[in-house]
């Protein structure tokens, strides 16, 4: 019997996760506002519901909780647009690469999430350098 395929959904899972680990090793697992090392979570600046820039490690910056959701002064959920001007402020390269990949489109199939796990697998393991 051949052996099955995994789905898209375990494999954008997969490519999840290795965005992740990604994303706090560039960024020392420390929140890019306060320092906080504690519970760092990795955020996606442009949204994660764009297939496009959804797994790229420029896409993502380390915030501590009250950073990422929490804070109603500054944090990337609960004051976007204060955070926004702070990133402009702070992270003009970052800030730059959002402007420019905003709007980057591409389909969401079990070969592009393939590819991506390559390309993540590859970065983590340091290849890309």
């Amino acid at each position: 019997m051949a052996k099955r395929k995994p789905s898209k959904k375990k494999l954008r899972k997969i490519a999840d996760n290795l965005w992740r680990l990604i994303v706090l090793t560039q960024w020392d697992a420390t929140c890019a506002y306060c320092g906080r090392t504690a519970n760092p979570q990795a955020h996606h600046l442009i949204t994660r519901s764009r297939v496009a820039t959804r797994h790229e490690p420029m896409n993502g910056i380390v915030l501590c909780p009250l950073h990422h959701i929490f804070s109603t002064e500054l944090s990337a959920h609960g004051a976007p647009l204060a955070f926004g001007d702070w990133l402009e402020k702070n992270h003009p390269n970052v800030r730059q690469w959002v402007r420019d990949h905003q709007q980057d489109m591409v389909k969401s199939t079990v070969g592009h999430y393939e590819d991506t796990i390559v390309e993540l697998t590859a970065e983590l393991e340091g290849e890309d350098e």
